[in-house]
Formats: C-alpha cells, sequence, structure tokens
C-alpha cells in the first residue's frame, strides 16, 4: 500500500460476475479523475463465488496496482466486509511514512455504479469530517422511466421512512455507500454478519450487517453523519426478481447476493399502488424501528420514540430486551425479526402506521 494512500474502497462480491466488471469500471473512474491514484486502494473481497468473479478480479490487479483481490470463504457480506477492512486496516500499518494521519475505509457493493466524482467527493468530504458518514444513492435514473408506478410508490415509502429515521434520530447506515475513519472502525467494528441457525445446524444469512454497524456506532455514542454528494445507482436487480416481495419485506429476509437479474421488469400494476404502499411502509416501518431499539434501548425513554410506538408497543418492546441477556443480543436481534416482529406486526402495525402517516404530513413525509 502506498504512503501516500488515505482510503480503500472494500467490495463484497459472491457470484457478481455479472456486475463486478461495470463497477470497477465505475470506480477505476473515478480513480482516473483524482490527481494521485495512489490516494486510493480497491480491496474486492471474494466471498467464495463459483462463476469466475474471483478470476476476473485477478486479472484487474494485474493491469490496475491500486485492485487488489482479497477471499472470504465464509459466505455473507458481513464476513467479507470485516475481512475486506481488517485487511486494509492491517497494510495500512504496514506503511513506513503514512502522508495523511486520518485513514477511511468506503463500504460499497459490487452491483453499484459510482459517478467520476465519486472517490473526489469522498476525499474533499473527508477534510473537513471524521467518525461514519452515510452517502446517497438508489435506483438509477432510468427506473422511473421504466418503472413509474414502482417508483412513485419507493419514493413515497422512502420519504415515510425517512420521517421515522428522524423521530429515531438516527441514520440508516446502507453498506453500499458507507465510509468509516479508522478510528470511529475500532470502535464500532467490526461489520459482524446477522445468521439464524437452522435446525440442520446450517446458517442462514439474514441481511443487515451494514444497518447493525451504525446501530452499534450509535449505541456507544458516536455520531453519524449523511452527505448528499455524488449519490451512487444501485442496480434494481432485487425489484426485478420480485416486485411485490420487494414491497412486502420478504426480499429483505433473503440472501440478497444471491439475487442475479438483469434487465428491465414488469412495472407494477397502477391499482395496487395504494396498497402497495400501505403495504411497503408498514412493514419497513415495523423492521425499522426494532434495529436501534434492540441495540439502545435507551430510545425507549425518550418521549418523542414512545409516543410514535404508543405505549403497549413501547411496554412489550422492553419486556422482550429485558428477558434477552447483552451478550447475545446480536443474535437475539435476529430472533426477534423473525419470531416476534410478526406478531409484534399483526398487534400494533395499524396504530404504528396511522402514527407514522401523521408524522409524515406534519413533517413533510410525503403524506
Amino acid at each position: 500500500m502506498p504512503d501516500e494512500c488515505r482510503v480503500v474502497v472494500v467490495i463484497p462480491a459472491l457470484d457478481e460476475i455479472g456486475y463486478i466488471e461495470a463497477c470497477l469500471g465505475s470506480i477505476l473512474g473515478a480513480v482516473d479523475a483524482l490527481e494521485n491514484e495512489n490516494l486510493v486502494q480497491v480491496f474486492i473481497v471474494d466471498n467464495d463465488s463459483h462463476d469466475g468473479t474471483d478470476q476476473f478480479v485477478q486479472e484487474m490487479s494485474k493491469e490496475r496496482v491500486c485492485v487488489q483481490l482479497v477471499r472470504e470463504k465464509t459466505r455473507g457480506p458481513g464476513f467479507a466486509r470485516q475481512t475486506g477492512a481488517r485487511y486494509a486496516l492491517a497494510r495500512a500499518e504496514q506503511r513506513a511514512n503514512p502522508v495523511y494521519d486520518d485513514f477511511w475505509i468506503i463500504s460499497t457493493d459490487a452491483d453499484i455504479i459510482v459517478p467520476p466524482s465519486w472517490l473526489a467527493d469522498w476525499l474533499a468530504i473527508f477534510d473537513d469530517r471524521s467518525g461514519i458518514i452515510m452517502g446517497k444513492g438508489g435506483f438509477p435514473q432510468s427506473f422511473a422511466q421504466t418503472n413509474p408506478n414502482a417508483h412513485a410508490v419507493l419514493k413515497k415509502i422512502g420519504q415515510r421512512i425517512g420521517v421515522a429515521e428522524k423521530i429515531f434520530g438516527v441514520i440508516n447506515t446502507g453498506g453500499f455507500n458507507l465510509a468509516t475513519e479508522r478510528k470511529s472502525y475500532s470502535i464500532a467494528g467490526p461489520f459482524a454478519q446477522p445468521y439464524r441457525l437452522l435446525p440442520n445446524g446450517h446458517r442462514e444469512i439474514l441481511a443487515g450487517e451494514d444497518w447493525d454497524f451504525g446501530t452499534r456506532a450509535r449505541a456507544v455514542g458516536m455520531s453519524l453523519s449523511s452527505t448528499s454528494l455524488s449519490p451512487v445507482d444501485v442496480d434494481p436487480r432485487r425489484y426485478h426478481a420480485a416486485p411485490i416481495e420487494f414491497f412486502d419485506g420478504t426480499a429483505y429476509e433473503k440472501e440478497f447476493l444471491r439475487v442475479n437479474v438483469r434487465g428491465p421488469s414488469k412495472d407494477i400494476d397502477a391499482c395496487l399502488h395504494e396498497k402497495l404502499l400501505e403495504i411497503g411502509a408498514r412493514k419497513q416501518c415495523m423492521y425499522f424501528i426494532g434495529k436501534p431499539i434492540l441495540t439502545d434501548d435507551t430510545l425507549l425513554g425518550k418521549p418523542e420514540v414512545r409516543a410514535f410506538l404508543g405505549e403497549g408497543l413501547a411496554d412489550e418492546m422492553g419486556r422482550w430486551i429485558a428477558s434477552t441477556s447483552r451478550p447475545s443480543m446480536f443474535y437475539a436481534r435476529n430472533e426477534f425479526h423473525l419470531e416476534y416482529l410478526i406478531s409484534f406486526h399483526a398487534e400494533f402495525g395499524d396504530d404504528v402506521y396511522q402514527r407514522l402517516l401523521i408524522a409524515s404530513a406534519e413533517k413533510g413525509g410525503g403524506g
């Protein structure tokens, strides 16, 4: 690693041969836009691919010195991000005369496309900030043209969930565009992989390693900020694979990196607009509120949070947390979402959703 290196981009990749070339090409375009490419290293963490992803990255590393292949055999994006970050920090410590006092890790995914100014914008941000910074991202503009009904629903769901984020005082840390300074990672990290053990002893990989990282950071008193500079395009393959499951939340309970679908899919029927808006906002809201509270239960004492949840749900969640030992909370939270959230959703979901609608109207979150 060059002494001038200030940031490492970490990308987990499991069977991403259909996406990694475009992703890496866009990132190298951002590297080329810098005056000094030694400022950046790009680590692609192959997560036990069998489609040639690792061979492609290996060949690219021969052409571009800033690209490196890292391997992590245990599947799961959390494991891959953890390995990439550990490798980056170890290499940073080996530098003889580092030029910069700070050192950053940017997490992203293998199905994103970054703008040419992406790295230059991040480096400028690093001059003035520290800690953990969340960048923006979403489906490309073409999605609004090919799937206008779905785009309209997703936009409004995002606005409503954004209102809930403000009530809880947290930022949704998505691993597709997330920067963490070395000192902050040593406190909040490492990334961890949510999973549950099946009766046959196998692991079922769950989503949420990025969210877990952010909520753990907040639990230790670390501030998180965000930036709207250089948002990335996220491939809508998860929507393409199963549009209805994308809205009702089922897709969030699946192993995301197994989804490999290319090209546009059929737009949702316009008559389903309001139904999917309610289903999506309601279920994602219930999914959202559990994560920060189960990591930082002091939120249950915050008047605005308690009013939003309602006394019944707030008390029920408090009792559940009190009955669960702290050392196992990370895995207990997975159990909560899989076993308890369904019953909470059925019992309290209507009331919480109505309060979300009221708060959205009051705070300008899409009504």
